[in-house]
C-alpha cells in the first residue's frame, strides 16, 4: 500500500465490501431463501472476512493508518458468532450470526465517524 491515501481507500472499500456481503445474507433470509442459498452466501461472507482477518497477521500491518482503523472491524466480525457459526449451521444461527456482524458493522462506523 502506497500512502495514507490508497490504506483510506482500502478500508472505505473492503468495509462497503463486508457491509454489501452482510446484506446479502439478511436479504437471503428476510425473503426466506433455500438454506443452501443462505449458507452459500454466508459462507461467502466468512471466506471474505477470515482473509482479510489473515492478512493482518501476517504481513504485520500494525501501527499503520489500515491496521489501526479497519483491523478492528475484521477482527470484531470474525471473532464475533459469525467466526464462531459453521456454514452448515441452521438458518436460526446464521441469522444470529449475521445480527452480530452488522451490529459489530455499525459499531465500527459509529467510532470511525467519532474519530473523524
Amino acid at each position: 500500500m502506497d500512502g495514507i491515501t490508497n490504506q483510506k481507500e482500502y478500508v472505505e472499500k473492503n468495509a462497503r465490501i463486508v457491509e454489501e456481503k452482510i446484506a446479502s445474507v439478511e436479504k437471503l433470509l428476510q425473503a426466506g431463501e433455500d438454506k443452501m442459498i443462505v449458507r452459500a452466501a454466508f459462507k461467502e461472507l466468512k471466506r471474505f472476512v477470515r482473509t482479510e482477518y489473515d492478512t493482518f497477521h501476517k504481513k504485520k500491518y500494525f501501527g499503520t493508518y489500515i491496521f489501526d482503523c479497519y483491523h478492528p472491524l475484521v477482527e470484531g466480525i470474525h471473532l464475533s458468532a459469525l467466526g464462531e457459526t459453521r456454514v452448515n449451521a441452521t438458518v436460526e444461527n446464521i441469522e444470529e450470526a449475521v445480527q452480530e456482524a452488522r451490529e459489530v458493522l455499525e459499531s465500527w462506523r459509529a467510532d470511525a465517524n467519532d474519530k473523524q
